[in-house]
Protein backbone atom coordinates (compact mmCIF):
# COMPACT_ATOMS: atom_id res chain seq x y z
CA UNK A 1 0.00 0.00 0.00
CA UNK A 2 2.79 2.41 0.94
CA UNK A 3 4.62 1.71 -2.32
CA UNK A 4 1.39 2.17 -4.28
CA UNK A 5 0.64 5.55 -2.68
CA UNK A 6 4.24 6.65 -3.18
CA UNK A 7 4.05 5.55 -6.82
CA UNK A 8 0.92 7.68 -7.35
CA UNK A 9 2.68 10.79 -5.99
CA UNK A 10 5.78 10.10 -8.09
CA UNK A 11 3.66 9.61 -11.21
CA UNK A 12 1.76 12.83 -10.50
CA UNK A 13 5.00 14.75 -10.06
CA UNK A 14 6.42 13.34 -13.28
CA UNK A 15 3.33 13.85 -15.43
CA UNK A 16 2.29 17.30 -14.06
CA UNK A 17 4.54 19.24 -16.49
CA UNK A 18 3.44 16.97 -19.32
CA UNK A 19 -0.19 17.61 -18.42
CA UNK A 20 0.44 21.36 -18.52
CA UNK A 21 2.03 21.11 -21.94
CA UNK A 22 -0.77 18.89 -23.22
CA UNK A 23 -3.36 21.36 -21.87
CA UNK A 24 -1.59 24.27 -23.58
CA UNK A 25 -1.50 22.34 -26.85
CA UNK A 26 -5.23 21.58 -26.57
CA UNK A 27 -5.99 25.22 -25.77
CA UNK A 28 -4.03 26.44 -28.76
CA UNK A 29 -5.53 23.88 -31.11
CA UNK A 30 -9.16 24.06 -30.05
CA UNK A 31 -9.65 27.23 -28.01
CA UNK A 32 -7.08 29.49 -29.72
CA UNK A 33 -5.61 30.55 -26.38
CA UNK A 34 -2.08 31.57 -27.33
CA UNK A 35 -1.39 33.77 -24.36
CA UNK A 36 -0.93 33.73 -20.62
CA UNK A 37 -3.94 35.64 -19.26
CA UNK A 38 -2.32 36.88 -16.03
CA UNK A 39 1.02 37.69 -17.65
CA UNK A 40 -0.60 39.67 -20.48
CA UNK A 41 -2.77 41.69 -18.11
CA UNK A 42 0.15 42.36 -15.76
CA UNK A 43 2.43 43.45 -18.62
CA UNK A 44 -0.12 45.98 -19.86
CA UNK A 45 -0.79 47.29 -16.33
CA UNK A 46 2.93 47.85 -15.70
CA UNK A 47 3.49 49.65 -19.01
CA UNK A 48 0.34 51.74 -18.63
CA UNK A 49 1.60 53.19 -15.35
CA UNK A 50 4.57 54.79 -17.12
CA UNK A 51 2.37 56.55 -19.72
CA UNK A 52 1.07 60.08 -19.16
CA UNK A 53 -0.97 60.95 -22.26
CA UNK A 54 -4.16 59.49 -23.69
CA UNK A 55 -2.65 58.88 -27.13
CA UNK A 56 0.41 57.13 -25.70
CA UNK A 57 -1.84 54.94 -23.56
CA UNK A 58 -3.95 53.99 -26.60
CA UNK A 59 -0.78 53.03 -28.51
CA UNK A 60 0.45 50.92 -25.58
CA UNK A 61 -2.88 49.15 -25.36
CA UNK A 62 -2.91 48.45 -29.09
CA UNK A 63 0.63 47.06 -28.99
CA UNK A 64 -0.19 44.67 -26.14
CA UNK A 65 -3.40 43.52 -27.81
CA UNK A 66 -1.67 42.91 -31.14
CA UNK A 67 0.88 40.69 -29.40
CA UNK A 68 -1.71 38.20 -28.19
CA UNK A 69 -4.70 38.81 -30.47
CA UNK A 70 -3.66 40.16 -33.88
CA UNK A 71 -6.68 42.19 -35.02
CA UNK A 72 -7.33 44.46 -37.96
CA UNK A 73 -7.71 47.62 -35.85
CA UNK A 74 -7.74 48.92 -32.29
CA UNK A 75 -9.05 52.34 -31.27
CA UNK A 76 -10.81 54.43 -28.64
CA UNK A 77 -13.83 56.15 -30.18
CA UNK A 78 -15.68 59.15 -28.71
CA UNK A 79 -19.13 58.51 -27.31
CA UNK A 80 -21.80 58.47 -30.00
CA UNK A 81 -19.43 57.55 -32.84
CA UNK A 82 -20.47 54.16 -34.28
CA UNK A 83 -17.55 51.75 -34.85
CA UNK A 84 -16.86 51.00 -38.49
CA UNK A 85 -15.76 47.67 -39.94
CA UNK A 86 -17.09 44.27 -40.83
CA UNK A 87 -18.84 41.86 -38.51
CA UNK A 88 -16.74 40.00 -36.02
CA UNK A 89 -15.33 43.02 -34.19
CA UNK A 90 -15.64 43.82 -30.51
CA UNK A 91 -16.66 46.98 -28.62
CA UNK A 92 -16.65 47.86 -24.95
CA UNK A 93 -17.67 51.10 -23.18
CA UNK A 94 -14.92 52.68 -21.10
CA UNK A 95 -16.65 53.90 -17.95
CA UNK A 96 -14.91 54.62 -14.67
CA UNK A 97 -16.25 53.68 -11.25
CA UNK A 98 -17.58 57.25 -10.85
CA UNK A 99 -19.62 56.87 -14.04
CA UNK A 100 -17.42 59.12 -16.19
CA UNK A 101 -17.19 57.99 -19.80
CA UNK A 102 -13.86 57.84 -21.63
CA UNK A 103 -15.26 56.68 -24.95
CA UNK A 104 -15.72 53.25 -26.49
CA UNK A 105 -13.01 50.68 -27.08
CA UNK A 106 -13.41 49.19 -30.56
CA UNK A 107 -11.50 46.24 -32.05
CA UNK A 108 -11.75 44.94 -35.57
CA UNK A 109 -11.85 41.27 -36.59
CA UNK A 110 -8.94 38.96 -35.98
CA UNK A 111 -6.49 38.95 -38.86
CA UNK A 112 -6.87 35.16 -39.08
CA UNK A 113 -10.58 35.61 -39.85
CA UNK A 114 -11.62 33.77 -36.68
CA UNK A 115 -14.10 35.24 -34.27
CA UNK A 116 -13.07 36.29 -30.80
CA UNK A 117 -13.64 33.45 -28.33
CA UNK A 118 -15.21 33.93 -24.88
CA UNK A 119 -11.71 33.63 -23.41
CA UNK A 120 -10.52 36.41 -25.74
CA UNK A 121 -13.43 38.61 -24.69
CA UNK A 122 -12.70 37.92 -21.03
CA UNK A 123 -9.08 39.04 -21.43
CA UNK A 124 -10.09 42.13 -23.41
CA UNK A 125 -12.63 43.12 -20.77
CA UNK A 126 -9.97 42.86 -18.08
CA UNK A 127 -7.54 44.91 -20.19
CA UNK A 128 -10.32 47.43 -20.92
CA UNK A 129 -10.87 47.81 -17.18
CA UNK A 130 -7.16 48.51 -16.68
CA UNK A 131 -7.29 50.90 -19.64
CA UNK A 132 -10.21 52.81 -18.08
CA UNK A 133 -8.41 53.13 -14.74
CA UNK A 134 -5.39 54.64 -16.45
CA UNK A 135 -7.51 56.93 -18.62
CA UNK A 136 -9.09 58.25 -15.43
CA UNK A 137 -5.62 58.69 -13.90
CA UNK A 138 -4.39 60.66 -16.91
CA UNK A 139 -7.51 62.84 -16.87
CA UNK A 140 -6.99 63.65 -13.19
CA UNK A 141 -3.33 64.47 -13.84
CA UNK A 142 -4.30 66.73 -16.74
CA UNK A 143 -6.89 68.46 -14.54
CA UNK A 144 -4.26 69.07 -11.86
CA UNK A 145 -1.79 70.41 -14.46
CA UNK A 146 -4.49 72.63 -15.99
CA UNK A 147 -5.50 73.96 -12.59
CA UNK A 148 -1.87 74.67 -11.72
CA UNK A 149 -1.29 76.39 -15.07
CA UNK A 150 -4.46 78.46 -14.59
CA UNK A 151 -3.33 79.49 -11.12
CA UNK A 152 0.15 80.41 -12.37
CA UNK A 153 -1.40 82.38 -15.25
CA UNK A 154 -3.67 84.22 -12.83
CA UNK A 155 -0.70 85.04 -10.60
CA UNK A 156 1.27 86.24 -13.61
CA UNK A 157 -1.64 88.44 -14.72
CA UNK A 158 -1.88 89.93 -11.24
CA UNK A 159 1.87 90.59 -11.27
CA UNK A 160 1.60 92.26 -14.68
CA UNK A 161 -1.31 94.38 -13.48
CA UNK A 162 0.68 95.53 -10.46
CA UNK A 163 3.72 96.24 -12.63
CA UNK A 164 1.60 98.10 -15.18
CA UNK A 165 -0.06 100.26 -12.53
CA UNK A 166 3.32 100.97 -10.93
CA UNK A 167 4.84 101.96 -14.27
CA UNK A 168 1.90 104.16 -15.24
CA UNK A 169 1.91 105.82 -11.82
CA UNK A 170 5.61 106.58 -12.13
CA UNK A 171 5.32 107.94 -15.66
CA UNK A 172 2.36 110.13 -14.74
CA UNK A 173 3.94 111.32 -11.48
CA UNK A 174 7.09 112.61 -13.21
CA UNK A 175 5.47 115.22 -15.53
CA UNK A 176 2.89 116.07 -12.86
CA UNK A 177 5.71 116.71 -10.40
CA UNK A 178 7.45 118.91 -12.94
CA UNK A 179 4.31 120.92 -13.62
CA UNK A 180 3.60 121.32 -9.90
CA UNK A 181 7.18 122.39 -9.21
CA UNK A 182 7.10 124.99 -11.95
CA UNK A 183 3.70 126.24 -10.79
CA UNK A 184 4.94 126.58 -7.20
CA UNK A 185 7.92 128.59 -8.43
CA UNK A 186 5.59 130.96 -10.24
CA UNK A 187 3.37 131.26 -7.16
CA UNK A 188 6.25 132.13 -4.87
CA UNK A 189 7.20 135.05 -7.11
CA UNK A 190 10.86 134.00 -7.33
CA UNK A 191 10.70 134.22 -11.14
CA UNK A 192 10.23 137.92 -11.81
CA UNK A 193 11.54 138.53 -15.27
CA UNK A 194 9.00 138.34 -18.05
CA UNK A 195 11.35 136.23 -20.16
CA UNK A 196 11.84 133.60 -17.41
CA UNK A 197 8.12 133.48 -16.72
CA UNK A 198 7.34 132.84 -20.38
CA UNK A 199 10.02 130.15 -20.47
CA UNK A 200 8.49 128.53 -17.39
CA UNK A 201 5.01 128.64 -18.93
CA UNK A 202 6.42 127.02 -22.09
CA UNK A 203 7.98 124.24 -20.02
CA UNK A 204 4.67 123.62 -18.24
CA UNK A 205 2.87 123.44 -21.58
CA UNK A 206 5.52 121.05 -22.91
CA UNK A 207 5.17 118.76 -19.87
CA UNK A 208 1.38 118.90 -20.14
CA UNK A 209 1.61 117.86 -23.78
CA UNK A 210 3.96 114.99 -22.92
CA UNK A 211 1.59 113.84 -20.18
CA UNK A 212 -1.35 114.00 -22.61
CA UNK A 213 0.51 111.93 -25.20
CA UNK A 214 1.45 109.35 -22.59
CA UNK A 215 -2.14 109.01 -21.40
CA UNK A 216 -3.23 108.60 -25.02
CA UNK A 217 -0.82 105.69 -25.39
CA UNK A 218 -2.06 104.11 -22.16
CA UNK A 219 -5.65 104.31 -23.28
CA UNK A 220 -4.83 102.81 -26.65
CA UNK A 221 -6.10 99.28 -25.96
CA UNK A 222 -4.58 97.82 -29.12
CA UNK A 223 -1.05 98.76 -28.11
CA UNK A 224 -1.53 97.31 -24.66
CA UNK A 225 -2.82 94.06 -26.15
CA UNK A 226 0.23 93.81 -28.40
CA UNK A 227 2.46 94.44 -25.36
CA UNK A 228 4.41 96.93 -27.45
CA UNK A 229 5.00 100.64 -27.21
CA UNK A 230 4.67 102.70 -30.34
CA UNK A 231 7.55 105.06 -31.15
CA UNK A 232 7.41 107.93 -33.63
CA UNK A 233 10.96 108.20 -34.94
CA UNK A 234 11.90 111.55 -36.44
CA UNK A 235 15.15 113.27 -37.29
CA UNK A 236 15.74 115.29 -34.12
CA UNK A 237 18.58 117.33 -32.62
CA UNK A 238 19.55 115.67 -29.35
CA UNK A 239 20.83 118.92 -27.86
CA UNK A 240 17.33 120.42 -28.07
CA UNK A 241 15.80 117.35 -26.41
CA UNK A 242 18.32 117.36 -23.54
CA UNK A 243 17.96 121.14 -23.02
CA UNK A 244 14.17 120.82 -22.84
CA UNK A 245 14.34 117.92 -20.37
CA UNK A 246 16.85 119.71 -18.16
CA UNK A 247 14.87 122.95 -18.43
CA UNK A 248 11.98 121.26 -16.65
CA UNK A 249 14.15 120.80 -13.56
CA UNK A 250 16.41 123.85 -13.78
CA UNK A 251 14.25 126.35 -11.83
CA UNK A 252 13.44 123.75 -9.18
CA UNK A 253 17.09 122.69 -8.85
CA UNK A 254 18.31 126.23 -8.41
CA UNK A 255 15.66 126.96 -5.79
CA UNK A 256 16.84 123.91 -3.80
CA UNK A 257 20.48 124.93 -3.98
CA UNK A 258 21.64 122.48 -6.66
CA UNK A 259 24.43 123.31 -9.04
CA UNK A 260 23.53 122.19 -12.53
CA UNK A 261 26.24 121.56 -15.12
CA UNK A 262 25.28 120.97 -18.75
CA UNK A 263 27.91 119.99 -21.35
CA UNK A 264 26.67 119.69 -24.94
CA UNK A 265 28.73 119.46 -28.15
CA UNK A 266 28.68 122.53 -30.37
CA UNK A 267 27.96 120.59 -33.56
CA UNK A 268 24.33 119.47 -33.84
CA UNK A 269 23.89 115.76 -33.04
CA UNK A 270 20.90 114.50 -35.01
CA UNK A 271 19.37 111.03 -34.83
CA UNK A 272 16.12 109.32 -35.71
CA UNK A 273 14.52 109.20 -32.27
CA UNK A 274 11.23 109.51 -30.42
CA UNK A 275 11.73 112.86 -28.69
CA UNK A 276 9.15 112.09 -25.98
CA UNK A 277 10.85 108.80 -25.08
CA UNK A 278 14.31 110.39 -24.85
CA UNK A 279 12.92 113.32 -22.85
CA UNK A 280 11.25 110.89 -20.48
CA UNK A 281 14.53 108.97 -20.02
CA UNK A 282 16.58 112.13 -19.32
CA UNK A 283 13.97 113.48 -16.89
CA UNK A 284 13.97 110.19 -14.98
CA UNK A 285 17.78 110.26 -14.76
CA UNK A 286 17.83 113.85 -13.51
CA UNK A 287 15.00 113.15 -11.08
CA UNK A 288 16.93 110.20 -9.61
CA UNK A 289 20.09 112.29 -9.42
CA UNK A 290 18.20 114.89 -7.38
CA UNK A 291 16.60 112.30 -5.09
CA UNK A 292 19.82 110.45 -4.27
CA UNK A 293 22.38 113.27 -4.22
CA UNK A 294 22.44 113.40 -0.41
CA UNK A 295 24.63 116.31 0.75
CA UNK A 296 26.49 116.92 -2.51
CA UNK A 297 24.01 118.97 -4.55
CA UNK A 298 25.70 118.77 -7.92
CA UNK A 299 24.13 117.40 -11.09
CA UNK A 300 26.37 117.06 -14.17
CA UNK A 301 24.70 116.29 -17.50
CA UNK A 302 26.70 115.61 -20.64
CA UNK A 303 26.00 114.58 -24.20
CA UNK A 304 28.85 112.68 -25.86
CA UNK A 305 28.92 111.78 -29.56
CA UNK A 306 30.60 108.49 -30.45
CA UNK A 307 30.61 106.12 -33.42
Amino acid sequence: TVFSVAGVFVAAAIFQPAQRRIQDAVDKAFFRRKYDYARTLRAFAEKAQSVFTRDALARTFEAEVQKVLPVESVGILPDGVPPTGADGGWTHPLRSASGASHGVLALGRRKSGERLSPEDAELLQAMAGELTVNLERIKLQEDVIYERASREKSEELNRLKTEFISTVSHEIRTPLGSIRGLAELLQTGKIRSREQQEKTFALMASESGRLSRFLHNVLDYGRIELQARSYELRRTCLQDVVREAVGVFEPLLKSQGFRLSLALPERAVELNIDADAITEAVINLVDNAVKYSADRKVVDIGLVERE
